[in-house]
């Protein structure tokens, strides 16, 4: 199986090489303003993420996740669809995507409301199942996401996609965590704990009864996926608790 980066072929791809260390990528954060010293590039990618949230004096954090999302979609197009994007499309995009959210939040009125959210691993034995969506209604685009890690919280699996169509931010959610068990099984995880900020879509998941809403199917083939699993549990961020699904 080949290891080399599949955009300069001349390193073993690492999460910290596709990110940070890797010729295009580095390209990628300098058009972009975001630079960092040397003696950062000898640490983890981790430690490497959190020095740039917190230094963030001459670029934002939304520029940050955006840059991350974009280079790892990009990787992922190169890959699969072989697809090539240049740096400079690259950055013209991410541009357009943080200027498009700053402009989404402006004419919505919207408010930010800060908390702090901090990740707890899961028991030996168990990977913990993470998953997100998000959709710009100027643009008519939805996107979603999901990342596997285990006690170390060594990442094991991740994806994100673009869904097709304009979807509800709770049918992307429901994509998202239908993609993201479909992974898990791909890679033999048997158990795993299913954890999301969406209280809505885990009571859903929780719930006896049939469900009725526009996300009915998804939910369904949820709970089919589910039932192949030896243990699952699920858990909202708001309620801190977790409950067995199986």
């Amino acid at each position: 199986m080949n290891t080399s980066c599949l955009r300069c072929n001349s390193s073993t791809e690492s999460i910290e090489h596709v990110f940070r260390d890797c010729q295009f990528t580095q390209y990628v954060w300098q058009g972009l303003g975001v630079t960092w010293p040397t003696n950062i590039n000898s640490v983890s990618f981790f430690e490497w993420l959190s020095w740039l949230f917190k230094h963030q004096l001459l670029h934002s954090k939304e520029l940050i996740t955006y840059t991350l999302w974009a280079i790892w979609t990009s990787r992922n197009k190169h890959m699969h669809e072989g697809k090539n994007q240049s740096v400079q499309s690259l950055i013209t995009y991410i541009r357009g995507c943080v200027s498009e959210y700053k402009n989404c939040l402006q004419k919505q009125g919207c408010c930010q409301i800060q908390m702090e959210v901090r990740w707890s691993p899961p028991p030996e034995g168990y990977t913990k199942l993470n998953f997100d969506a998000c959709c710009i209604p100027a643009t008519r685009r939805a996107f979603s996401g999901f990342i596997l890690r285990n006690t170390q919280g060594d990442v094991l699996g991740s994806g994100t996609k673009e869904q097709e169509g304009f979807v509800s931010v709770l049918l992307s959610e429901a994509n998202a965590l239908k993609d993201g068990i479909k992974h898990a099984l791909h890679l033999g995880f048997e158990n795993l704990i299913i954890e999301s900020d969406s209280r809505a879509l885990i009571e859903k998941l929780e719930s006896k009864h049939d469900d009725a809403s526009e996300i009915r199917t998804a939910i369904a083939d949820i709970k089919s996926l589910v039932r192949s699993l030896p243990t699952v549990a699920s858990s909202s961020l708001q309620d801190l608790e977790t409950k067995r699904l199986t």
